[in-house]
């Protein structure tokens, strides 16, 4: 009970205790630092946070710390590696010395280039193959005690060095050349410099095991190539709104119990097949089809982006000097018939009125000349009528919402 009692949770306190340890932020920031400090506002700024020997059961509180480069956790009473995924641009992570059974939780981080998890109580490396820019691994003093184990840390293929001492495993004889042989790309094993002729030898000794690795690799590697080919096929039919077309058929059969069944009638299974295969082929003559409209669909979206773009750009400046110069002549006038020092006579005042309405007429045709002009070069663009009365349209109600002064007598 006394130990539960020591526990202590990562609130504000700590927070600001392991952002002073090391004096990640500038003399402006310490000074409210030792004040009253609103860690909503500091966190952002914070690049280096240690909470090491505080003893924390859990990783808690850390939203807000977004831009952290290095976070010391180590030497607490840590069982469950959580809330660290919003943590992106972390590159240091120390987990050592703490109660963590099983690597996961880590799959985020995919910038981390050095990760402390020495002494816990990890038999599995399971949970790392995410972390493709590991560069410092130190899983020393754990639970691991198989070569299957050892095998697996070769997907990190950015690793250079590697502690595994006072595991299990290293109690094996042939330990070290084991790790030289399947894990080939580091330089640095358990805190000695990787001689390269020990590696060469380790290699020849384990010749044959590794050239069954390797294949089993490679086959591991084509099927998932394959299945994300097939994530990024299927994704296209789905923003294509044909994904049917790919499952109609299975789904016929998926809910349909007395299928299996009847496939044991002579020619039942063999009639099934062959309705698939020729299903297979209309299915996908279908889908070819459907997939060269949406690409050109989507290619026509583009280039109506950009011509929409360029044709904003271009009648922007255009149509606004036309506005402007109107609102200055209706000042202009406005002020000469309001003054009364001008003493301007009612022929005089109607005849300045009938020039600015006239000016206005003129704005007008001017810009309707322009939003016919962008609808024509539409038209002729997608060859297509209901482009030219969409884009006609569309664009003089947005002219009438941005400037309905104009349209009003």
């Amino acid at each position: 009970m006394a130990n539960k009692a020591e526990i202590q949770v990562i609130d504000d306190r700590l927070l600001i205790e392991g952002i002073l340890e090391e004096r990640t932020v500038s003399e402006n920031d310490t000074n409210r630092l030792t004040g009253e400090i609103n860690l909503v506002e500091i966190a952002p700024t914070v690049e280096t946070l240690t909470l090491s020997f505080k003893r924390i059961a859990k990783i808690e509180n850390l939203i807000g710390f977004e831009r952290l480069i290095k976070l010391c956790l180590d030497n607490n009473s840590i069982e469950d590696i959580i809330n660290l995924s919003h943590l992106t641009s972390l590159k240091w992570l120390d987990l050592s010395f703490n109660k963590i059974r099983k690597i996961h939780g880590l799959d985020a981080l995919i910038h981390l280039e050095d990760l402390s998890l020495y002494s816990n109580k990890i038999s599995s490396v399971d949970g790392l193959e995410k972390l493709v820019k590991l560069q410092c691994l130190s899983l020393g003093n754990n639970r691991i005690d198989s070569m299957e184990q050892i095998i697996k840390l070769r997907q990190l293929r950015n690793l250079k060095m590697l502690t595994l001492s006072d595991n299990p495993i290293c109690r094996e004889s042939e330990y070290r050349m084991i790790v030289l042989a399947y894990v080939d790309n580091i330089t640095y094993l358990d805190y000695a410099l990787i001689d390269n002729n020990d590696r060469t030898i380790a290699k020849e000794q384990y010749h044959d095991e590794l050239l069954d690795v390797e294949e089993k690799e490679s086959v591991l590697k084509e099927k998932l190539l394959r299945d994300e080919q097939l994530d990024i096929y299927l994704k296209k039919l789905i923003d294509a709104g044909i994904l049917f077309a790919h499952t109609i058929f299975d789904d016929l059969f998926i809910d349909d119990n007395d299928v299996e069944r009847l496939k044991h009638l002579p020619g039942i299974k063999e009639q099934i097949e062959s309705f698939r295969s020729n299903f297979k082929i209309i299915s996908e003559e279908y889908i070819t089809l459907s997939l060269e409209k949406y690409d050109k669909r989507k290619k026509e979206i583009i280039e109506f982006e950009k011509s929409i773009k360029t044709i904003r750009t271009n009648d922007d400046y255009d149509s606004t000097q036309l506005i402007d110069n109107y609102n200055r002549s209706k000042k202009m006038i406005s002020d000469q018939i309001t003054n009364s020092y001008n003493n301007i006579s009612r022929h005089e005042a109607q005849r300045m009125v009938k020039h600015l309405q006239e000016e206005l007429d003129k704005v007008r045709r001017i810009i309707v000349v322009i939003i016919i002009l962008i609808s024509s070069f539409l038209m002729f663009f997608f060859e297509s009528y209901f482009y030219f009365y969409f884009c006609f349209f569309f664009s003089l109600f947005l002219f009438i919402l941005l400037f309905p002064s104009l349209f009003l007598s």
